[in-house]
């Protein structure tokens, strides 16, 4: 835990009681994949993949997912628009699914795909240098608004951690 935040929360007192939320997000329905797609019609934001809200994705990969159907409709006839539109986008869905899908299979107990596990390995690397790196904590910030992609972060992670034997995530 940061220990600012420890510091901060080891005194405090409650101001009411605990909530816990679950099954919010982790559905992405794969449209892409439909090989016949009706004429005229488009799925997108939440109807097509609802992210944990959690993570902050969600309006993010809408308005990119707008952007697309925008540049889409443009270059295409309308009749395969939207044919065109749910394969594209995809490629818009992927890197969010994956930030969202791996750290909440983290929470689900049980055995984690390998690429989850050394996602989430790697972000609990992330969030504990960020109290002292400032550079490393905007950049960790441009990933998470979706403006960078992830390996980004390694360059400012690498320069000051060694290889961690740390097993527990």
């Amino acid at each position: 835990m940061n220990p600012h935040i420890h510091e901060i929360t080891v005194s405090a007192e409650p101001l009411g009681p605990v909530y816990r939320y679950a099954g919010l997000g982790g559905e992405w329905h794969r449209y892409d994949r439909i090989r016949s797609w009706p004429g005229g019609l488009v799925v997108l934001g939440d109807a097509l993949c609802a992210l944990n809200p959690l993570y902050g994705h969600g309006m993010t990969v809408a308005a990119l997912q707008a952007e697309l159907l925008a540049r889409t409709l443009d270059s295409a006839k309308l009749p395969e628009a939207g044919a065109r539109f749910q394969r594209r986008s995809a490629g818009t869905l992927r890197l969010a699914w994956f930030m969202s899908s791996s750290l909440d299979l983290g929470w689900a107990g049980g055995r984690s795909p390998f690429a989850a596990s050394l996602s989430r390995r790697f972000l609990h690397r992330v969030l504990r240098r960020i109290p002292e790196d400032p550079a490393l904590y905007r950049r960790f910030l441009e990933v998470q608004h979706m403006l960078a992609p992830p390996v980004t972060l390694l360059p400012l992670l690498l320069r000051h951690t060694a290889p961690s034997r740390d097993r527990s995530v």
